[in-house]
């Protein structure tokens, strides 16, 4: 496994624009995955007319079940989001609590037909008399569990494991909308949206027009943290890290952008009174593949946010000695939950770019 700071091999961004060697690489679908992510979504905003039992529901709460994974990372991402927007409370939990009851609806997202565990919760929902919606698989245990009364959502499409965070943002969604709780979101044009990240940053487009392959050249062979400042962004920030350690073997820390710059005021200190500490090394002059990491290299933050905290973030992140910002943005005027859109928007593009760092590695 490669980790961020003792690379095995001096990573050549060249590679990056070896479509046949990129291919020959990936055995596993993961391209074809980040590149589904736009489909992923329309297949939800197609399954609309099996939510519309749910309106006019009189609700007290919405309950995402959601216990790792892509869901997991949706779940909290959603909570964040919408805590603020939604007229009912919005909760993210690994398991159903036992005080939901018939004003409540529960959202149980997850990839594993076979988690028993979440069979439970799915049982225990029904039972207390909750609707449930299940975004689950229709094979394996899940939703026998919901006594056909649970409203099943299976994907549509097959993806890797590990990756599906927009489809179960998009059940979410679509859930709280057409129990009139949040704004309904425009699930179409962020399909849009997202199949226009997928074709800026597919394998044939060069580097210098892609921008998951120069985030994946900005991350190569550093010590990352990744960093946002909002509680949704620092939700995604922990979705990033994970990718990046399932798809390329890279470690990298999650924080809140105030903690990596703490850190980073504290690393200085310690180096200032540090005795017999290297000397610094012209980088002009230093080869990686020979040298090893550069000695003293500050940790590269790469900052995630949305284009209205652009300016924040410029400015918060001033005082860090290296940082690379990635901004979701999205022009468009139709969009609801802009958001929650542009989020989504950079979570592919940051796969995308972990993907690529594991190809390529």
């Amino acid at each position: 496994m490669r980790t961020s700071w003792v690379p095995s091999t001096a990573f050549d961004p060249a590679d990056l624009d070896d479509v046949t060697r990129l291919l020959a690489a990936d055995r596993d679908g993961w391209l074809h995955g980040t590149a589904s992510a736009g489909s992923s979504v329309r297949a939800v905003a197609a399954q609309k007319d099996e939510l519309a039992r749910l309106e006019g529901n009189t609700v007290r709460s919405v309950v995402l079940v959601a216990p790792r994974g892509p869901a997991r990372h949706a779940a909290s991402l959603l909570q964040a989001l919408l805590g603020g927007i939604s007229t009912v409370p919005v909760l993210h939990a690994a398991r159903t609590p036992r005080w939901v009851g018939p004003l409540d609806v529960v959202v149980v997202c997850t990839d594993d037909a076979g988690d028993q565990p979440l069979a439970e919760s799915v049982a225990l929902a029904v039972g207390r008399g909750a609707d449930v919606v299940l975004a689950a698989p229709e094979d394996g245990v899940l939703a026998p569990a919901g006594r056909g009364r649970a409203l099943l959502l299976p994907p549509r499409l097959r993806i890797p494991d590990g990756m599906g965070l927009q489809r179960f943002v998009a059940v979410g969604l679509s859930v709280l909308g057409a129990l009139q709780v949040a704004p309904p979101p425009d699930l179409d044009a962020l399909a849009d949206e997202l199949d226009a990240e997928a074709d800026r940053n597919q394998q044939s487009s060069e580097l210098f027009a892609n921008p998951a392959k120069s985030l994946a050249v900005r991350c190569a062979d550093r010590r990352l943290v990744i960093a946002g400042d909002s509680a949704a962004s620092r939700v995604l920030a922990g979705y990033v890290a994970a990718s990046l350690l399932r798809h390329a073997g890279v470690v990298a820390a999650a924080a809140g952008l105030d903690e990596a710059v703490a850190a980073q005021w504290h690393q200085h200190q310690q180096d200032s009174h540090r005795p017999g500490r290297p000397e610094p090394v012209d980088s002009l002059f230093h080869d990686p593949a020979i040298d090893g990491v550069l000695p003293g290299a500050p940790v590269r933050a790469v900052v995630l946010g949305t284009a209205d905290e652009e300016p924040r973030l410029r400015a918060r992140s001033a005082s860090l000695p290296d940082v690379e910002l990635a901004v979701g943005a999205i022009d468009s005027g139709l969009l609801r939950l802009n958001a929650a859109a542009e989020l989504l928007l950079l979570a592919a593009r940051c796969e995308t770019a972990s993907v690529y760092l594991g190809l390529a590695a």
